[in-house]
Parts: C-alpha cells; structure tokens; sequence
C-alpha cells in the first residue's frame, strides 16, 4: 500500500478510517502498521478503543509491529510508570523533575481520542503521591477522551524510601514528537497552595464515566482535612466521584494501618459532595482489613443506601487468619431495600466459630423478612483448612419459588408456591470446585 493511499485516509471521519482499515487485506494491514508516521496518526486514535501501553513494550506502539502483535493489545488501555527503584536511597525528591518527567510520558494518552478503559499503574515515592495523581487529572482534563471514558483504573504503589528516574520508560520515540507540541498544554511547574477548592477545580468532568476502581495502600479518607503536614486526611481521589454523574460502580482495594475504621466510617463527617455521588453508587467492591464489624456495616448501609450488588472481602494480602478477625453478623445489611447479590466474609463470631450453614440459611431469610427484599443471591466466602492446607470454600445461597417437582422430591411440608432458600456448599481445590457435604469443621 503506497503513502499516498495511507495518507489519503486523513480526510476521512474516524467512522470510514475503521470500516476501511478492518477490510483491508491482511498484507496491507501489516505494512501499514509498519509505517509508524501514518500508523500514529490513523490507527491509533480511531481502530482501537482499547490499547495496553506498557513501557516495556511501547515500540510495537510507535514503530510498528506484527498486526498479529497489536491485536493482542486492544482490549484497553494500561499505562505503566514508575520511578522506583529499590536499590539505591533518596531523601531529598525532586518534585518538580517527577512532575515534568511523568508528565511528559503521560502525554501518550492524548493518542487516544475515542478511549473508554484506562487503567494507569503508578510507583512512586509517597511523598510524590499528590503530584503524580495531579499529572494524571490534567492529562485527562485536556483530552478528547475525557467525554468517551466509561472505565477507570488507578492503582498506586507508594514507597517511602527509594527513587530513581526511569529516563526510558516511555520510549523516547513518542516523547521526542509530542513534547514540543504537548508539553505547554499542562504547565511544567507544580501548582502551589494545595486545597480542597483547588483539586476540585481541577477534576475533570467525565459524563460518562460508570465505573471506578482505586487500588492505593493508605487510600486517604474522603474528607477535606489539610491540617495534616502529609495530607493523609485529603480524599482528593473521592473528588472523581463528583464529576462522574454517571458513575454507579466503585472498587476500592486499600489497607488503611493508621485508621482502625474502614474509609466509609471515618468517625467524621464526610465531604458533602462526596455523600451524594455514595449514595448513587449501585455496585460496590471492596477489598479491606478494616470494617468488618456490626458498627461498620450500619455505616456503610447509611452512606451507600442504593446498592444494588455488594461485595466485601478481606484485603488480599491478609492469610487465612483475618477470617478470625470477622465478628460480624452484618445484620444491617435488611437496610439495604434494592440489594439483589451479596457476597460477604464467611462470619466467624467469637466462642461459636464459624456459623454453619442453616445459620446462614436463617440470616438469609432475617434479611429478606426485615427489609432488603429484593435479595436473591448470597455468597459467604471463607477458608477451609484441609490436610495442612487452606482452601476457598463458598456457601452458596439462591431465593426461590418451590414448584411441583421441588414438593414431590422434598415431602409435603413443603406447599407450591412457598418462597426459600436454596443452599449449596462448594470448595474450590486446586482451582477446580467441588461440592463439600457437610459443614465444615475448621473453617477460617
């Protein structure tokens, strides 16, 4: 395929750039994803909704590559950068270096106008944590896709101690031709005066924005509290959840160490704007230490009242143990009138052990009795230690109607038309799931 024909496709919408490009044969594909100059300006923005950009791999991106290569690519976009290194020692950070340098790479993602999955993976020294999540707001605040994001991933890893620049993370191909042009789009100083107003400010709109997911040890609380010299109590990652009005799905995956609460029971009043995007939320995921504790459920059943789906679990770097820490009946979970799925920590209450499974069966029930009742699924999720070894174990719980086959099988105590619960109990072994007959006797 000669430039001229590459280059002629610059005329068209994005809309013919697709239908043209998916009907090529599979000889022009190639080429064309060989000339990067064209490949840049017309596959990228317009064939691929989702793209991984790894900085390890980011040449097949700029270069070219196998069309076999980028098609193992597309399922969404995922920026890797770090500038960790764990052998040598830093004390003093540049912030103004890490601003310009993270900045600088992130400008790869203004390549793609049409993206809706971003997932950005971020190590950095924790003293640096708000400068690089401020790079990150204002790349996203001055791109197109800012309007066509339905999914957002933001996972930090933060050290205390280590630092190192990673001059080549992003390869320096994509660097040397956008930096001029994109560089002056975002400053290269850090704003100065950090307040609440400000991230506010400088949160961008997302209209179509509906799921979020934050993956950040020591996730900050969500309320506006400054007087702290490291800030710990600013939940400037909660300020997305405002601009979102679309937003109805949260993930959070945090351990917070310094608060024995869960970052929904801050024991102080949370931001305002914040409690109304909570309370639009519909799917919650949570993967933590703390709050799984009678207290703790009411507080989340207040400030989330339209869930929908539910699902809370111990943080998964915790062993079997933490399922000795969940005494908890969650009894506040009838609060919850739209709740359709739960899925929950096997309780463990203390002088009784694990609860068997008529028990469960009965909390079930007590929930529907008492208020959630559009309840129909239940999942208590627990381990079960077996020959020196601990296992997923997961009881199993579906609301149903009995019918006719159900009477014949089960005798006449039960009458057509009665509503119950099902139960089944199942391990999972080597990732293969079984069925255990019983209840069992050492679960954690």
């Amino acid at each position: 395929m000669s430039t001229n024909v590459a280059n002629s496709l610059n005329v068209l919408p994005p809309e013919i750039h697709l239908q043209i490009l998916e009907s090529l044969p599979r000889d022009d594909q190639e080429a064309l994803s060989l000339c990067s100059k064209y490949y840049r300006k017309i596959c990228l923005p317009f064939l691929f909704e989702r793209i991984v950009l790894d900085g390890g791999d980011a040449s097949v991106f700029l270069e070219g590559g196998p069309f076999e290569h980028i098609c193992r690519h597309i399922k969404y976009v995922r920026l890797h950068w770090r500038n960790l290194d764990h052998g040598r020692e830093v004390k003093d950070v540049d912030r103004v270096k890490l601003y310009i340098d993270l900045h600088t790479k992130m400008t790869a993602l203004k390549l793609f106008s049409s993206l809706k999955t971003l997932r950005v993976f971020l190590k950095v020294v924790e003293s640096t944590e708000i400068e690089a999540y401020m790079v990150l707001l204002r790349v996203i605040a001055n791109s197109e896709f800012r309007n066509t994001l339905e999914e957002l991933e933001i996972q930090i890893e933060k050290n205390n101690y280590f630092l190192s620049w990673s001059s080549g993370w992003i390869h320096t191909g994509l660097i040397s031709a956008l930096s001029t042009e994109e560089l002056s789009i975002l400053g290269e100083t850090v704003p100065e005066d950090l307040t609440p107003e400000s991230f506010t400010s400088m949160t961008p709109n997302l209209p179509a924005l509906k799921r979020l997911t934050l993956s950040i040890h020591e996730l900050p609380l969500p309320i506006d509290d400054l007087t702290s010299d490291e800030k710990k109590g600013f939940g400037f990652y909660y300020h997305l959840l405002t601009s979102a009005p679309q937003l109805h799905e949260l993930h959070v995956n945090t351990i917070i160490e310094t608060n024995p609460h869960p970052f929904y029971d801050t024991g102080r009043e949370l931001h305002p704007d914040i409690l109304r995007a909570f309370s639009q939320i519909k799917t919650l995921s949570l993967r933590i230490y703390n709050g799984l504790q009678d207290e703790s459920a009411q507080r989340l059943t207040e400030i989330f009242p339209n869930l929908e789906h539910l699902d809370i679990q111990p943080h998964p770097t915790f062993g079997p143990s933490t399922w000795n820490s969940i005494g908890c009946y969650f009894n506040e979970i009838c609060n919850l009138e739209r709740l359709r799925t739960l899925i929950l920590p096997w309780p463990i209450i203390a002088e009784i052990g694990s609860l068997p499974t008529n028990v469960l069966e009965l909390l079930g029930c007590q929930w529907r009795s008492e208020g959630a009742v559009c309840l129909e699924n239940v999942v208590f999720v627990g381990k079960l230690r077996s020959n020196g070894r601990y296992e997923d174990v997961e009881a199993r719980l579906e609301y149903f109607t009995l019918d006719e086959d159900f009477k014949e099988s089960w005798g006449e105590e039960w009458e057509e038309g009665e509503e119950t619960w099902g139960i089944e109990l199942h391990a999972d072994v080597d990732d293969i799931d079984v069925s255990v007959l019983g209840d069992p006797d050492d679960l954690y």
